[in-house]
């Protein structure tokens, strides 16, 4: 199986690179608020293909920038694996990253996310 969709890509907000917050003498580790909605937005738009797909997960992204200023690819996956855990409800080590592509010179930034079981069509023996 194979799913196809588009998200929009708010900026450099988008970023796991986590907050820091001391509480009761231990130090915890949170994303950044705007970047936790984003992941949420996600998760909900991936519900709808909880069951549809076999781990592992092939997740292909090719990214639609306004310019050479965009993230590192490593930061974009993190958040964009802890949304499709939590949408698909499948551990995110069951998910293989790939990025397909990058163009630049979009006025509307956007990520276009591929999902597809990484064994192919196990029913054609």
């Amino acid at each position: 199986m194979k799913e196809v969709f588009t998200v929009p890509y708010p900026g450099s907000c988008i970023s796991v690179n986590s907050m820091k917050i001391v509480r009761g003498g231990r130090r915890t580790h949170h994303n950044r608020p705007e970047t936790q909605d984003w992941i949420d937005e996600l998760a909900e738009k991936t519900k709808q293909y909880r069951g549809d797909l076999e781990t592992p997960i092939k997740v292909g992204v090719f990214c639609r920038f306004r310019d050479n200023r965009h993230p590192d690819p490593d930061n974009l996956f993190k958040a964009i694996c802890d949304g499709l855990k939590i949408g698909l409800g499948v551990d995110d080590k069951h998910f293989f990253p790939r990025v397909d592509g990058v163009e630049t010179g979009y006025t509307v930034e956007y990520l276009e996310i591929t999902l597809e079981d990484a064994l192919g069509d196990r029913d054609s023996g």
